[in-house]
């Protein structure tokens, strides 16, 4: 339950970040990268410390590793939707779905594992 609540607000704040790229002018990839930079940080330190109950001592190249392969995912479900007409904040949205789910269960069972 606290991985749904947490993941919740760190996914609301790396979304709202995307769509303030996307508003300016950025293309999904790029306003999909800053979301994530700023993010991972976030999602780090509130995903380990208080979903996972894990040290994060020596966790965070492994966490970020992890960040790249689900950019990548995220980004090609984008690139997918756009290829069928869809708004790119609204394929943000969608692909934000599946890239969560993927990534509760990389982290469980691979970065914070115990």
């Amino acid at each position: 339950m606290r991985y749904v609540f947490i993941g919740a607000c760190n996914t609301a704040v790396s979304y709202l970040i995307y769509c303030l790229f996307i508003y300016s002018g950025v293309n999904y990839a790029g306003a999909s990268l800053g979301a994530l930079v700023f993010g991972v940080g976030l999602s780090f330190f509130t995903l380990g410390r208080y979903v996972f109950m894990s040290r994060l001592k020596g966790r965070f190249k492994l966490f970020a590793l992890v960040w790249v392969v689900l950019y990548f995912f995220n980004i090609g479900i984008i690139r997918l939707l756009l290829s069928f007409s869809a708004d790119a904040y609204l394929a943000g949205l969608v692909a934000a779905v599946p890239t969560v789910g993927l990534a509760f269960l990389l982290q469980r069972f691979y970065v914070f594992r115990r």
